[in-house]
This record gives structure tokens, C-alpha cells and sequence, in this order.
């Protein structure tokens, strides 16, 4: 559900950015609601594709792609957290 106040910036064409919670991120993903739980099918394509975070570099010209490497979270802390680490992939020289 878009809230006023998950409003983060605009794009690039005034288009209002929203952020995501966790809910929306995995029903976005093909999360189904089921007896109160989120829950996807474990022989999906999808549980074995690595996610890549990217930022868009403003011009429409390129992205940083990085790795998600870890996560962690606490909900015992006024409000929560969801902490994710992203490290880029080094590339290889060719022929190494």
C-alpha cells in the first residue's frame, strides 16, 4: 500500500519513488498470502536466481550492479531493521 509518507524522491520524469517494506517486496516477488503467511513455492526458477541490486546512474546511461552478500534483521528495536550488505562482483581478466 503507497503511503505519503514512503515517499522518497522523484525520478527522473517527476514520477513520485516510493520505498518498499518487506510485504511488498515479497508479494512483488510472487509471495502468496496464505493462513496469514507469505509464501512462495520452493521448486520455483525464481529461489535459485541471485538478486542484483542496482542504482541507476540518473542519466539513463548505465547501473552498479552489486550482489546482495548478507542480511540481517531486528525487530526487537523500536521500529525494526532489515540491514542488506552488497558487494560488487570482481571481474576477471580475461583468460584467467
Amino acid at each position: 500500500m503507497i503511503r505519503e509518507k514512503d515517499q522518497i524522491n522523484f525520478d527522473s520524469q517527476g514520477w513520485p519513488i516510493y520505498k518498499m517494506n518487506l510485504r511488498e517486496i515479497l508479494e512483488s516477488l510472487g509471495g502468496k498470502e496464505i493462513d496469514g503467511k507469505i509464501v512462495f513455492d520452493s521448486n520455483s526458477p525464481l529461489m535459485d536466481i541471485y538478486p542484483i541490486i542496482v542504482v541507476d546512474d540518473g542519466m539513463g546511461y548505465g547501473v552498479d550492479e552489486n550482489y546482495i552478500v548478507e542480511v540481517s534483521a531486528d525487530t526487537e528495536v523500536e521500529g525494526g531493521y532489515i540491514t542488506i550488505f552488497r558487494e560488487k562482483e570482481e571481474k576477471k581478466e580475461y583468460g584467467q
